[in-house]
């Protein structure tokens, strides 16, 4: 089976490698938590991701926005889902730059307020879209 490899540098103490399969219609993708031993991140692009639509929470920065990168590199559709507008739009902004992928959109999301939730889930559900991958990060 092709797969696409998304591999994330995750500060542990750990000393093994961490994979999480995520089931994307007709194709896996897997996404590998490195251990601080590893010297750099590596990303495989064996099966592109466009036409799919990701939302990752958390993405303005760190892991969340190293993976919301990545999935831009190839090729999704990503929603960076942000408490901050101001990092977020930044976090966008420098995701388009670095991929040239536009298809990089802002949510407003504090995973703290139920209310910020609510408006998220219909601003998305909105946009009358299928989601492929959710990557819960915040």
């Amino acid at each position: 089976m092709l797969g696409a490899t998304i591999a994330v540098w995750l500060v542990t103490q750990a000393s093994c490698i961490n994979t999480l399969r995520l089931s994307v219609p007709s194709k896996m993708v897997r996404l590998q938590f490195l251990t601080p031993q590893a010297r750099a991140m590596n990303v495989t692009n064996s099966t592109p991701l466009t036409g799919r639509i990701a939302l990752v929470t958390g993405a303005n920065t760190g892991i969340g926005f190293v993976t919301a990168r990545e999935l831009a590199s190839s090729g999704a559709h990503v929603f960076v889902a942000c408490r901050s507008l101001d990092k977020g739009r930044t976090a966008v902004e420098d995701i388009r730059r670095l991929t040239g992928n536009n298809k990089v959109e802002l949510l407003a999301l504090d995973l703290g307020d139920f209310d910020s939730i609510r408006a998220c889930a219909t601003a998305f559900l909105a946009r009358d879209l299928p989601l492929h991958l959710l990557i819960n990060n915040a």
